[in-house]
């Protein structure tokens, strides 16, 4: 069991893998982010995880479609390692257009859930989720994020166990961008280059 999650208020009893979960205890960033990226978010986010990789850092996300799909993506695309942290069971395609996304992570990371096999995704299984990417995680970065999402969430968790968390600030006039500026406003670390 992964002795960061131990810090949670309420640790989930059971997690289920897939992959090699001895990869969790390297250093590891989060990275999450808008569902409906934009060409900005994904060039940022693809700079980012390289200059990850390149410094032997796992990075983290929630196999979202978006922001999470691309972190995933690029880690592997750079040999680095990725934790994949699901908000359903492992074996269940969500989203489905992640299905390849899943399969290459578990050959060069690992898969989490608290959710046994076939659990459907449900709205209440996300907030867990994201928790569990929060406390995996020595820094979480948020790139592009609504006023009122999920990303916002983890951060806000992140903060809670401790961790350090940064946002990347976005165009001013982009609804999109209002949550992780906002972010920077309370006092989170902007990274601007």
């Amino acid at each position: 069991y992964p002795d960061p999650l131990n810090e949670l208020a309420a640790p989930p009893p059971v997690l289920f893998f897939r992959g090699d979960y001895r990869l969790i205890d390297g250093l590891s960033v989060s990275i999450v982010g808008a569902r409906a990226s934009t060409t900005y978010g994904r060039t940022v986010t693809e700079e980012l995880v390289k200059r990850l990789a390149g410094l032997g850092v796992n990075v983290v996300s929630g196999l979202a479609e978006g922001i999470d799909s691309i972190a995933h993506r690029t880690a592997l695309d750079q040999q680095a390692v990725t934790i994949g942290v699901a908000g359903c069971g492992l074996d269940v395609d969500y989203p489905a257009s992640n299905r390849k996304l899943k399969e290459r992570i578990v050959e060069n990371g690992v898969l989490i859930s608290a959710y046994s096999p076939k659990t459907p995704p449900s709205r209440h299984h996300f907030p867990e989720r994201n928790e569990i990417i929060a406390a995996l995680s020595q820094l979480t970065i948020v790139v592009e994020a609504a006023e009122k999402s999920g990303s916002l969430i983890t951060a806000r968790l992140a903060a809670e166990l401790g961790r350090d968390v940064a946002a990347i600030p976005g165009d001013i006039t982009r609804k999109s961008n209002v949550g992780a500026n906002q972010l920077i406003g309370d006092g989170a670390h902007c990274l601007a280059k």
